[in-house]
């Protein structure tokens, strides 16, 4: 007579065979959020290419836009996760055993490849990092040699007759601003830390299922409280980065505020697994 199995036996192993469904859609939703931050960086640099002074070099343009790239990556994560809610998916995931954190966590860890990357570059001095640390721009110095005015930050020269003329040999880097100790190494650390910190605080403002295909009452207020900690962090970030330029601040004091919410996020995530 053949034996029943007991109530129970074989729970684990239907709950891993239910989550395997869902995986192939979840990474689909993950590389929406790769191409949707792709797609963001690129009109970022796009608007930056279009309203700088003209004439810089694509590695300048690059450098200036990379700053971006976390804010880039967490509005990248959560408008996929806000679709995927929209159409249903969200739910018909969760309902084969994928929870709407876990996906919110797979959206954030793929869109944050880019800020990842970025911070990469700028550990191994691919990408100039003078753009973290802003600073008011010195005014140019001219030198009068007795037969022009010259001025080794512009790098051109005034004759008595008012012809405007370059320097033969101008300054290399003249007129660049020093950056502070460890200024690369913090600017690296900071961009990977914040693309992953801010991808997953938005995603996590979208991670409460609706009920009956609806949103909670009070959810628009809760995803703003949700995203609230990631703005704070975003300016003071800001802020740390220029005491920092002005030499107010030790610089390693910038990466804080993101590791910090780095944290709480991480904290959130298993709390809500």
């Amino acid at each position: 007579m053949r034996q029943l199995p007991r109530v129970g036996d074989d729970a684990p192993q239907r709950v891993s065979t239910a989550a395997r469904p869902a995986q192939p859609y979840a990474a689909a939703l993950a590389r929406r959020a790769l191409l949707g931050q792709l797609v963001l960086f690129a009109v970022a640099l796009a608007v930056s290419s279009a309203t700088d002074e003209g004439g810089v070099a694509l590695a300048e343009r690059l450098a200036r836009t990379l700053p971006l790239a976390p804010l880039t990556s967490a509005l990248a994560a959560a408008l996929v996760v806000l679709q995927a809610r929209r159409r249903g998916e969200e739910r018909a995931l969760a309902a084969v055993g994928l929870a709407p954190a876990t996906l919110g966590l797979w959206c954030a860890l793929v869109a944050s490849a880019t800020p990842s990357a970025a911070g990469l570059a700028m550990a191994v001095g691919a990408v100039d990092v003078a753009e973290f640390y802003p600073s008011p721009p010195r005014a140019p110095i001219f030198v009068d040699d007795g037969v022009t005015f010259s001025s080794a930050e512009l790098g051109v020269a005034v004759g008595r007759d008012g012809d405007l003329r370059p320097l033969a040999a101008p300054a290399t880097g003249a007129g660049a601003h020093a950056l502070p100790s460890h200024a690369r190494g913090v600017a690296a650390l900071v961009s990977v830390v914040s693309g992953l910190a801010l991808a997953l605080s938005a995603t996590r403002a979208r991670a409460r299922p609706a009920r009956g295909g609806r949103e909670p009452r009070g959810a628009a207020a809760r995803a703003l409280a949700a995203v609230a900690p990631g703005l704070v962090a975003s300016v003071a970030t800001l802020l740390t980065f220029q005491l920092a330029a002005a030499g107010r601040v030790p610089t390693a004091l910038a990466a804080a505020p993101m590791l910090g919410l780095l944290v709480r996020e991480v904290v959130a995530y298993r709390s809500a697994r």
